[in-house]
């Protein structure tokens, strides 16, 4: 910290101490007085030029509602006894003061204006562009704050504190959190546990009383299944063993850094694996415990530490059911998507079988009608006969008929063979990653599907083929004689 800020904040704590009330926001402070003496118009010309040398916005002076610039030649005398009122933009000093990279700084000149200020924040809705994002790193220095506490995100430190050394959290982003309960709401409601966590420092010391109310509201929220904010109402509804509809807090509740722990280390569980079952067990219980007249937060307080440890033993027992049902269901999945693989396996076997018995057959036929009769001193006749051309042009067609045939049962079987695979697959998909499914099975299939094409496409070679040469033998044979 500079030295320079450090006299703005001086001149500013003594300004405060002779106010009468002080307004102060994340982005600006208000201070108002009564009465304007001397001493506190040196002040405030103090403040002006120190704003000046920080290079900082002009503070707005306001004495008997007009503005006052404090000018060598205006007569001083005549806002003597008046009310006043300084407004000072307080973002470029924050700036300075800046803990990390990337973090929006926030700079609060009195350890009782930034508690009322807490009190008037909700951490679920953004109210303007001027309130913290709680979704990136953010830091508040408080001038008169003794201690340094803060979460993974949050910290909260003294004016001239150093940077804490902080563990990478495991808590949940924003995005699964909403991906896992049900948000009913007439605002952009946001859920930062990351954002409000408290999990370093003295959590427990009176000066982050107010924070630690934020953190439980928001962390309780990650283990509800829905939440209702409507005109700043907040309700969280139970669906557990029973129906359950409870307020989220009521303002009197300050929860203990104890029970903080509980919760952070609740929400690590819940969203580490298996969300959906882990949160639906623990809603068994606490809709079991939690009384309706109590807030949900009230009941987290009392009952979480039991129904955490029910969830986390009843967890095992669930998992080892699912997984006996999940070996049992995959062996049999396994085994159709194999006879799958068989099938177009199976075709390509018949194709080449069919092919060999088709080429066999009129090899002997033609060897039968052509040579079983063979005279040399009639082959001249044969190679001119009309009845050996009509017997030569139906083996010819036959071919043709009988890879026709093929094809089209063959194509047909396999189309509906893909179809039926495709099914499967999906059931698949429950079961094994997108990695796995690929490599195990689309990939093979699909070898074996080209494999079917490639065998069809060489059997169609072959029969058109032998089709034409038989079709012309008499011709071939003739051109062959010398």
């Amino acid at each position: 910290m500079s030295e320079l800020i450090a006299k703005i904040l001086y001149q500013l704590n003594i300004l405060i101490e002779a106010s009468t009330r002080v307004d102060e926001q994340s982005y600006r402070i208000t201070i108002e007085g009564n009465s304007l003496d001397t001493d506190l118009i040196q002040v405030i010309k103090n403040i002006i030029q120190l704003s000046i040398e920080l290079e900082l916005e002009r503070p707005n002076v306001i004495i008997d509602e007009d503005s006052v610039n404090f000018q060598e030649e205006d007569d001083e005398s005549l806002f003597l006894d008046q009310p006043w009122r300084l407004i000072l933009a307080k973002t470029s000093i924050a700036k300075q003061l800046k803990a990390r990279e990337n973090e929006s700084t926030f700079l609060f000149i009195s350890l009782n204006g930034f508690q009322k200020w807490l009190k008037s924040i909700d951490p679920f809705v953004k109210n303007s562009n001027f309130d913290p994002d709680f979704s990136v790193p953010v830091t508040f220095r408080v001038q008169g704050l003794k201690i340094s506490f803060g979460g993974p995100m949050l910290w909260v430190l003294p004016i001239g504190a150093e940077s804490p050394k902080i563990i990478e959290s495991s808590l949940p982003e924003s995005s699964d959190v909403r991906g896992l309960i049900h948000i009913n709401t007439d605002r952009t409601v946001n859920i930062y546990p990351n954002g409000f966590a408290l999990t370093w420092g003295n959590v427990d010391a009176p000066e982050a009383k107010h924070l630690r109310y934020l953190s439980a509201m928001v962390l309780s929220v990650c283990l509800s299944q829905e939440l209702k904010h409507i005109g700043g109402d907040l309700k969280i509804t139970l669906k557990g063993a029973k129906r359950i509809v409870l307020p989220l807090t009521d303002s009197t509740e300050i929860p203990s850094s104890t029970f903080l722990e509980s919760l952070v280390e609740a929400v690590r569980w819940v969203y580490a694996e298996k969300p959906e079952t882990r949160l639906k067990l623990l809603m068994d219980r606490l809709s079991i415990d939690i009384q309706t007249d109590q807030t949900f937060l009230k009941g987290m307080e009392c009952f979480l530490n039991d129904a955490i440890h029910q969830a986390k033993d009843s967890y095992d027992f669930v998992i080892l059911d699912r997984k006996d049902a999940y070996y049992k269901e995959l062996r049999e999945v396994m085994k159709d998507m194999k006879s799958q693989a068989d099938l177009f396996a199976s075709k390509i076997r018949d194709l080449v079988a069919s092919l060999t018995r088709d080429i066999l057959g009129v090899m002997f036929a033609v060897g039968f009608a052509f040579f079983g009769k063979f005279d040399p001193s009639k082959l001249q006749e044969l190679l001119t006969s009309t009845h050996l051309a009509l017997f030569l042009k139906v083996l010819s067609g036959y071919l043709v008929l009988s890879f026709t045939l093929q094809l089209s049962i063959h194509w047909a079987d396999a189309k509906l063979s893909e179809s039926e695979s495709k099914k499967w697959l999906s059931v698949l998909r429950n079961y094994t990653t997108k990695a796995d499914n690929d490599d195990y099975f689309v990939r093979p299939i699909e070898k074996r599907k080209w494999s079917l094409r490639i065998g069809l496409v060489v059997a169609g070679i072959i029969y058109f083929l032998s089709a034409f040469i038989v079709w012309n033998l008499q011709c071939i044979v003739h051109a062959l004689l010398p």
